[in-house]
């Protein structure tokens, strides 16, 4: 069934909180001025991509389902993002998708 990830609610793969929520970390000597932030808001793994697009200097394409979070993150605006969809799966012949 996958590993546990307890105290949240189901195993890993699952639509529930056990199953899609992870801790990450951002390490650099350029983050000094937001050094030991915790950061509880939405974040879905595709957001990685326009955050540190923005920070390269890049632009992010239009239509993208990625959000910058880098203000966010250094305190300077409301997080971007306050729902997504995923897990969506029709493969086994019974439908299964969340939305957060």
């Amino acid at each position: 069934m996958g590993a546990s990830n307890w105290p949240l609610q189901s195993w890993k793969s699952s639509v529930m909180e056990g199953g899609t929520r992870g801790p990450a970390f951002i390490h650099s000597p350029h983050l000094s001025n937001i050094q030991g932030n915790i950061y509880n808001e939405l974040f879905f793994v595709t957001d990685w991509f326009s955050t540190i697009l923005t920070l390269a200097g890049g632009r992010i394409p239009k239509g993208l389902d990625s959000y910058d979070h880098w203000y966010a993150f250094s305190g300077y605006s409301k997080p971007p993002r306050d729902k997504f969809v995923y897990n969506i799966d029709n493969s086994k012949g019974v439908f299964v998708a969340a939305i957060r």
